[in-house]
């Protein structure tokens, strides 16, 4: 891009995957966020690991939000649950299982502390 004042060129270089990471939280919603927090504050008991479901989130988030709540195909569309690397990049181990084709188990989030707590 050249400055037309100046006829300076400004450089633009790539995105790394750690900038990335550490703008996925201004991507993310506020209130997917808000809801997937009260459920780890409701469901983690310091022990080893927590599984929260899918549905529960969107359920969290709906209720959060009430009339104003994006519809759930907005949600998966704007990419709202993709939320491993924001939780990553808190200190969390996150993942993600959902079923493949021919299975029916509900889509889940695993979430484990990086570091123990002490």
């Amino acid at each position: 891009m050249v400055n037309a004042k100046r006829g300076i060129k400004k450089i633009i270089k790539p995105i790394t995957p750690l900038e990335i990471s550490k703008k996925k939280i201004n991507v993310i919603s506020r209130d997917i966020i808000k809801a997937v927090n009260e459920l780890l504050l409701e469901k983690y008991n310091g022990e080893y690991d927590v599984t929260i479901l899918q549905k529960e989130i969107i359920e969290r988030y709906k209720k959060n939000v009430g009339a104003n709540a994006m519809h759930e195909d907005e949600l998966f569309e704007k990419r709202q649950l993709n939320i491993e690397e924001v939780y990553r990049h808190a200190g969390w181990q996150v993942k993600y299982d959902r079923p493949a084709y021919s299975e029916t188990f509900p889509a889940s989030f695993n979430f484990k502390p990086i570091q123990p707590i002490k």
